[in-house]
């Protein structure tokens, strides 16, 4: 038996856990500004924003390595539990992983690796500016949707139709 790259199939209650309070912080990040600004420190290996806040002077340094850096909840907490929440979900063993199941997890992997090359070629040949970054950095988390999304259809799909069969 070959040995396996996926989390144990309680993982999935965790990353789900994690999902929806990163989904729930987002919404509050929305509603209130007043939590989409509550900041708070942070270690940082480089922060180029503390260099603007702390060297506003004639002796202004060109960098700012390891510092504590003020950020807020939405930039740093918010897609940290929906990444880790969304790769504990997406790659975490079914209760019955078997070859078929081994292959379109395989196949709902490439699926969203070619949509999202796609989507990120989008953003390079279109976008310019912070808006690139924005792009770029929801391609990452769109990734991970689009490979869960796909397998668990695949995998309905899969099932329906041994219902059908019966």
């Amino acid at each position: 038996m070959k040995k396996t790259y996926l989390f144990p199939n309680k993982s999935k209650v965790y990353g789900g856990i994690a999902l929806g309070i990163s989904v729930i912080l987002f919404l509050l990040c929305l509603i209130s500004e007043d939590v989409m600004n509550l900041e708070f420190k942070m270690p940082a290996i480089y922060n180029d924003l503390a260099t603007m806040k702390l060297f506003n002077s004639a002796n202004q340094v060109d960098r700012c390595w390891f510092v504590m850096a003020e950020t807020s909840i939405f930039r740093t907490i918010v897609p940290s539990l929906f990444l880790i929440g969304a790769m504990l979900v997406a790659f975490s063993k079914e209760k019955i992983e078997d070859e078929l199941t081994c292959r379109i997890r395989e196949q709902s992997l490439v699926w969203a690796i070619k949509i999202g090359f796609v989507l990120l070629l989008f953003a390079y040949l279109f976008c310019y500016g912070v808006s690139f970054l924005f792009v770029r950095r929801f391609v990452v988390d769109l990734f991970l949707v689009l490979f869960f999304c796909k397998f668990r259809f695949e995998m309905y799909s899969l099932k329906k139709e041994a219902s059908n069969e019966e």
